[in-house]
């Protein structure tokens, strides 16, 4: 239309203005455009239209679009097309398909009979599938998931222990400095979210993000070589763990309540929080900080995020703090269903040992003892009094334990109960001096 335009132009100034044609049109285009020239296969088309069109009504179509057309020299019968310069967006086979179809109508492509269908095999356990599980019962307890960015500034790792800043992901044109390197760990993010809620009157906060996190590696093995990332999982808790009520109480956050809501998590997924080894550790983030490992490896670190920490992010009260190596849950998941065991037909019995131990002495410590000791009818270990003071003597404690004994072929006899008690007695004596209180 361009030269119907100029010529329409020319005459109008003629006549109304009075003007004068000076010459004739030049075309000064720097190239000459080029038509793009398709290969063209029937069958293909059939292929993706899902019915044999009918080949005049496929090449008056091409007519009707302005498409040239002409047999292939190698006798195939396919056709080599020349698309018009104004269909910039035809290049592909694909492309012609869809203009033909869409001329054509979509709708007078027939419904086939039969339906071809192809089954997947997910990976078992589908780790998406584990993801929503973990989620929604989080969501279900009062957690907000948030989602944050994996960009952070650098400074946030300055003079850190626990995160050495030579082990940062620098980004080599970063858009500005408050996002200049790829985060080692979910727990600035998830300050940051703290602030931003408690600037804005909402102090009590239970929060869980899914996230990967990047740091330089010195393992040739790595798919990127140089680069280490995984996925993590992290929870908060602040404030208050319900919200105010009249028929509440105003218990607040606690490592306590947050070891409950891991238990849970990991119970969600069939990895019992048992089958872990706690290990209290130094850590320049986290007070009372205690790692997680199995087989070797860290699968979580917990603890109460430093005053120093908490003051860098203008965060007004305690924060608890759970960081969880994701892809090693995920390994840990068993791979089948989980089988149903029936209700044992005979009955449970309870026995308690308060015991005096030293100081340093843990409950897992002893929980593990009491199960090396007596692996076939003890089926849990609990723990539910810690007591010191001027009634017992310095340097000590005293752990009020509770153990589940139960045969799940017969009913236990008195006898067979009370040797139970006396071989896990002995072997805390053994191992730990300790003595009945």
């Amino acid at each position: 239309m361009t030269l119907y335009a100029l010529m329409r132009t020319a005459m109008l100034i003629r006549e109304i203005a009075g003007g004068e044609i000076s010459s004739s049109i030049v075309d000064i285009c720097p190239s000459v455009p080029v038509r793009a020239r398709v290969h063209f296969s029937w069958a293909h088309l059939d292929r993706l239209a899902g019915k044999v069109l009918d080949r005049e009504v496929v090449t008056g179509i091409f007519s009707d679009l302005g498409i040239g057309w002409q047999a292939q020299a190698d006798g195939s019968g396919d056709l080599l097309l020349s698309i018009p310069t104004a269909k910039v967006d035809v290049t592909r086979e694909a492309d012609v398909i869809e203009e033909v179809l869409r001329i054509y109508g979509y709708n007078n492509i027939e419904t086939p009979q039969a339906w071809n269908a192809s089954i997947s095999h997910p990976a078992k356990p589908d780790p998406e599938k584990v993801r929503n599980i973990i989620s929604d019962y989080l969501v279900s307890n009062g957690f907000f998931e948030v989602m944050n960015n994996s960009l952070t500034r650098s400074t946030y790792y300055t003079g850190s222990e626990d995160f050495p800043e030579s082990k940062l992901v620098k980004m080599l044109n970063p858009i500005s400095r408050d996002l200049d390197v790829m985060r080692m760990t979910l727990l600035p993010g998830m300050l940051e979210t703290i602030n931003y809620n408690q600037n804005r009157r909402n102090p009590d906060l239970k929060l869980f993000e899914f996230g990967r996190v990047s740091s330089l590696s010195d393992n040739d093995g790595e798919p990127v070589n140089g680069y280490h990332q995984e996925r993590h999982l992290a929870l908060a808790l602040t404030g208050r763990l319900r919200p105010e009520n009249w028929n509440t109480d105003d218990s607040m956050s606690d490592p306590y309540a947050l070891k409950g809501f891991i238990e849970a998590v990991f119970s969600r997924v069939s990895v019992p929080l048992s089958r872990l080894t706690p290990e209290p550790c130094r850590s320049s983030t986290l007070n009372g900080a205690v790692r997680y490992k199995i087989n070797g490896e860290t699968l979580m670190e917990t603890g109460s995020v430093s005053r120093g920490i908490l003051k860098d992010f203008d965060c007004r009260q305690p924060v608890f703090y759970a960081e969880i190596n994701w892809d090693i849950l995920l390994a840990l998941l068993p791979a089948g269903i989980t089988p149903y065991r029936e209700v044992p037909r005979f009955p449970e019995v309870r026995r308690d040992l308060a015991l005096v131990v030293d100081r340093g002495v843990t409950f897992a410590e002893m929980e593990e003892a009491a199960r090396q000791t007596e692996r076939k009818i003890l089926k849990s270990v609990g723990l539910f009094d810690v007591y010191e003071g001027d009634k017992i003597e310095a340097g000590k404690k005293s752990y009020a334990l509770s153990f589940i004994l139960l045969d799940e072929s017969k009913t236990l006899t008195d006898k067979e109960i009370d040797k139970a008690m006396d071989r896990i007695r002995q072997a805390m004596a053994t191992r730990f001096g300790a003595r009945l209180r």
